[in-house]
This record gives C-alpha cells, structure tokens and sequence, in this order.
C-alpha cells in the first residue's frame, strides 16, 4: 500500500447499489512451467472513479473491497466475479479487514473505524480519540480486539468488538501503515516514514527494528512463520523474524515500487508492483521466482490478499477494478488438519470447536478456506481460516451423555487436496434445579394439589418425571407428574392422611442422560385428626401451628 509518503494518496454503505456482474475485461495466459499457466482476469468497478484500495477476503467466502474514491463505497466481489456495491459510511473507506462482527473498515477522511456486516449494513462507526489521526490499515488480532495505525499522529489504535478504542504512542515520525498479526501472537507493523518495523504486544508495549531500506509499505504473515513487508522506494521484499532478524531480497524490474504483499495458497508471496504494473511472486527462501504483468496499462495494483478460491485478488486503484489471478499449478497440494478445539462440554450449550489447516509438505498454514465440523453426524458449523490457518466455531450438543465424535473435514480447493481428521468429544449432562410451589398449611382429609418446578437454573425443563412426597415414613404420600413445556409438574393426593403438626413436603428428579439429578424440600404443619379425617385442629396443633 501506498501513503503520503509515497505521493500524494489518492482519494482514498445502509443503501444498497446493487450491481449485476461485471465481465472481465482482459485475460492474459503467462507461462509457468509445462502443463501449467498463469491466468489473470479483470473485472471493472461498477462507478467510475471509484478507486479500489485494501481488499480482504470475509468470513462469508466472498473478497471485501474499500473505494476511497466515488461515493465511499464498499465493495463486494464474488469469487465468479460479481460485484455488489454498498454505501452509508460517513467519510471515505481505505482498509478493510475480516473480523469479530463481520467487516471493519478504517475512514481515514472521518477519523473513525466501522463495523460492516456481511449483508453490506453498517453496524457502527466508532471515532478515533486522538483528533487527526488518520487511521490506516487494520487487522484481526490475536486477542479477540481490532488493531489499526495512526499514520499522522505515530501510534497503533485497538477497538474491542463493542467499539472501545486505546491508542498506545510509538516514536515520533514513524508514519505507520501496514499492521498484521504474527505467529508469536503479537502485532507487527510498517513504520513507513521511519523506515523501521514495529512489533506491539496485546498489552501496548512496542519494541522497533530496523532500520530497513526505502519505505516499508505493505505486510502480511508469512507461510514460513516470518512476518514479510514490502519495501516501496527500496524496490525491494523484506522479511523479518519473531526475533526481530530483518533480511531484504531485491525485486528483479527496476523501480517496481512493490507496495502490498499476500502469502498465497501455494506457500509463496505474491505482492503488487505499483509502478511496474505487475503481481511479484518471491518463495519464503527469498527467490523471485515470476512476475506477471497486469493486462491493463497504469493500472495501478495496491492491495493484495489470498482468495478461499485459491486466487489472489488485488485492487488496481487507478483504473477502478478488481484484478484475479490464477496460478499455474501442476495439481492440489497436500493438506493436514489438526483439531484443536474442545473435547468436552455439556449438554445444550455452546461448545468451541476448531482445527489448524496446513500444508502437509512444507507446513505452511493456509489462509481464507472453509473447514466443517460435524458432532455426532447431528450438529454441524463451519468458518474460513484466518492467516495462520486457524478456524474455529461453535456447536451445541444434542446428546445424552456419553463419548461421541467431532470430525473434522476440509472439502479441498484448485490448489489443495481435501483432508478430515476426528477426535473424541465427551458430552456431560447439563445441572437440575427443582423447586417447589407448597402451601404452608394443610388440612387432613382435603383434597391437595402439589406443584413443582424444573429448570437448567434459567429454562425450563419438559418431559421429565418429577415424584413429590407429602410427610415421611410408613405415613409418607406421594404422586408423580411430567413437566410440560414451562418445566411445571402437578399432581393431587386425593385425601390427605398426616400426622398433625409439623411435616414435610419434599421433591425429586431422579435425572438422566441430559440432565443431573436433583430435589427440594419444605415446611409444612397439618391441622386436622388424620385417624378421624377431621377438619379441625386443637389447642396443642394450633400450638405447633404458631410454632
């Protein structure tokens, strides 16, 4: 990506425009190796000027634009090629990122970061507390929260999916742009302006390295576990380990001005040349191994992010489209999945499940494909990996306790070969409460109605059998009754015959495979003679009675 360092940045949703698909404008085969080519299509935005910026793939598996220019649109691009535009953002988008919620977006124009939904709505816009400062790009953090940069005022901002921004300082000058989060489970940023890298960790302490060649502009999380950054005046692709070791490899066009950067599907990197007009392709050893030239002249290529279709799309901000492109491959690679979610939970709550998705060759994670996950063949749910080849999401088990399976299954794609693993998942039945609805006071010989109510300690609880026992002993009285759908159970004892004076009215549920045993109890005092079955009580009962 480019910023005012750069030249002058160029013009950087709820109302729907919607845009039927847009055919490609230009298709150009380029050479790899025997039996495979390297397709690049195009596709225009539907309103001119509308100058295309970051792009993302989303959570729903279509690719998310920012136009900065035109309106203030977002865009949407199915990986077909069909592209809806939405509007309702107060100033101009620039970066777009998958996270909590749906889409977050950085308007640096307005000074505020959105939250977007994947039906294209806004959610919420938030303001940045520092005036001015210019929000740049922005990421899906380690910890749960939003990480962005504050390009005019030289720090990194954090939202919390509700909204809730801090800003932590780094130093002065810096101009930071590009942020990603890297394997160490910390952030990593570009300090374009400063000509260094920064690394922040989720709790805002910052550490610098550097300095590196001419303007380090875009980054992205490596296949090999490294953080890579492009340097944009340097003409050159860097990378930098957790442990702050930086190493530069040269662009082979002169002056290129490479400017953003993707791990792709195939554990290489892939980054747009500004200048040069074309995609670079470089391996983790730091070898220029392609680059291919975009059919449109001038066109401008900025952002670039990996497809769940295998592809890499990319923006061409000068000449208003969304660039795709195919790579050559000679077949799928292997793919591993390991599942590391959950493997116990309770009954009828939510349980995260989740699994890491590799490449089985080179062990590189694979970002922004589907993986499915099945409990017990009932209960099913499904994510998109996110950079280090994690997914995760929830399923609520149906089942009676016991030991079942979640399997684990990743359909494949052009460039990768499907692959499942399963583990066992312990199920445990979910707590009882049991209370009772009893009159303080009975009378022998009446007719009396016991009610009792069950729940999970919130909802109610139908269909279970619930027994209530009026006084102890060889006297003792009971009934049973079923709760229906408000977890109540009623049952009547035709005659009451107690011992008058204090007793007791108690309460179980025996439980079963969903549910834990459980039972109540209260005070009683019977007036009456249970021999004579008289309605009456005497001065010693009237006694107790006070008692």
């Amino acid at each position: 990506m480019m910023s005012d360092q750069v030249g002058a940045r160029l013009p950087r949703w709820i109302g729907t425009i919607a845009i039927a698909a847009m055919a490609a404008t230009a298709i150009v085969f380029t050479p790899l190796a025997a039996g495979a080519a390297t397709l690049i299509a195009e596709f225009p935005t539907p309103t001119a000027g509308s100058t295309p910026q970051g792009i993302a793939a989303g959570p729903d598996g279509n690719l998310w634009f920012a136009e900065s220019g035109g309106g203030s649109r977002i865009g949407r691009i199915t990986t077909a090629g069909t592209i809806t535009e939405f509007t309702g953002l107060t100033g101009a988008p620039f970066w777009i990122a998958s996270g909590p919620g749906g889409l977050w977006v950085t308007e640096p124009s307005a000074n505020v970061i959105a939250e977007l939904s994947t039906a294209g709505a806004v959610l919420g816009e938030f303001p940045v507390p520092t005036p001015g400062s210019f929000p740049d790009q922005i990421v899906s953090g380690p910890d749960g929260n939003l990480w962005f940069t504050e390009y005019l005022v030289d720090q990194i901002g954090r939202i919390t999916p509700a909204g809730a921004i801090t800003s932590f300082p780094i130093s002065a000058g810096a101009g930071p742009t590009a942020i990603v989060a890297g394997r160490d489970g910390n952030l990593w940023f570009t300090e374009q302006a400063g000509n260094r890298i920064g690394r922040i960790t989720t709790t805002g302490v910052v550490t610098e390295f550097g300095p590196v060649g001419g303007m380090p502009a875009g980054m992205a999380a490596g296949p090999d576990g490294n953080v890579w950054f492009t340097e944009y005046a340097g003409n050159q692709i860097g990378r930098i380990t957790m442990a702050g070791v930086i190493t530069e490899f040269a662009v082979t066009t002169s002056g290129s001005a490479p400017a953003s950067i993707a791990a792709g599907a195939d554990g290489n990197l892939w980054f747009t040349e500004d200048s040069g007009n074309k995609i670079g392709h470089m391996s983790p050893a730091g070898t220029m191994l392609a680059e291919f030239g975009i059919p449109m002249p001038g066109s401008g290529p900025n952002a670039i992010a990996s497809g769940p279709d295998g592809n890499l799309w990319f923006t061409e901000r000068l000449m208003n489209q969304i660039g795709r492109l195919t790579p050559g491959t000679t077949g799928p690679a292997p793919t591993a999945l390991t599942y590391t979610g959950a493997t116990t939970g309770r009954f009828n709550d939510p349980a995260t499940v989740s699994a890491a998705l590799v490449d089985s060759t080179t062990g590189t994670p694979l970002s922004g494909l589907s993986v499915a996950f099945t409990l017990n063949g009932a209960e099913t749910c499904s994510g998109v990996s996110d950079a280090l080849g994690r997914t995760a999401c929830q399923v609520t088990p149906g089942e009676p306790s016991g030991t079942y399976r979640v399997a684990v299954s990743f359909p494949g794609s052009a460039l990768h070969a499907a692959s499942s693993t399963s583990t066992s998942f312990a199920v445990t039945a979910r707590g009882s409460k049991l209370a009772l609805v009893a009159r303080a006071h009975i009378d022998n010989g009446s007719k009396l109605s016991l009610t009792a109510l069950l729940t999970d300690g919130t909802r109610p609880i139908a269909g279970r059998t619930v027994t209530l026992v009026l006084g102890t002993g060889a006297t003792a009285q009971k009934c049973t009754a079923t709760t229906n759908s408000g977890g109540s159970a009623t049952c009547v004892i035709a005659v009451v015959n107690q011992p008058r004076g204090k007793g007791q009215l108690a309460g179980s549920f025996a439980g079963d495979g969903f549910y834990t045993a459980s039972s109540a109890s209260a005070a009683v005092t019977v007036f009456g003679n249970a021999r004579h079955g008289k309605n009456e009580c005497d001065h010693e009962c009237e006694q107790q009675g006070d008692n």
